[in-house]
């Protein structure tokens, strides 16, 4: 379990991305969205920044976040854009499993509850236009696929 405090999110970031490339280079499930989604949901993003930055802040080097990056809005930026990347790449490494529309239900609830949650047009916008479109096609294609198929237990 990693500490869930803002100062340590681009650690958890890394080991989400690790997790993501061990489970797409092995095809072994790792069960990586709750890393992502807690952040999203736990967070109060809807908060006003007490420091203006022009850019994001990159996560690719850096473990540990100081106390004044915490007040960027640059940081939330980057917060956001990482959760969003992630999840989509692990979305799409899972794409053609049959258990991929298991796997999105619950993340569309929460994404939901984010989206009532948080009233920065920039973070929600996003997340609308890269989520509905992309996924409920995909997850209605391999339930209608999956229909057919009959699974014994024993």
């Amino acid at each position: 379990k990693l500490v869930p405090t803002p100062k340590y999110y681009p650690l958890r970031f890394h080991c989400a991305k690790i997790l993501r490339e061990i489970s797409s280079n092995t095809g072994t499930f790792i069960p990586v969205l709750p890393f992502y989604l807690e952040v999203l949901n736990n967070y109060n993003f809807g908060k006003k920044s007490k420091k203006a930055s022009m850019k994001p802040i990159d996560f690719s080097c850096i473990l540990k976040l100081s106390k004044s990056q915490l007040l960027e809005n640059g940081f939330k930026d980057a917060t956001v854009e990482e959760i969003y990347g992630g999840i989509l790449s692990y979305l799409a490494d899972n794409s053609n499993k049959i258990g991929f529309p298991e796997l999105v239900t619950p993340m569309i609830f929460q994404l939901k509850d984010f989206l009532k949650k948080c009233k920065v047009s920039n973070y929600t916008k996003k997340n609308q236009n890269h989520y509905w479109r992309r996924l409920w096609p995909t997850k209605n294609l391999i339930e209608t696929r999956r229909k057919p198929s009959h699974f014994w237990c024993w």
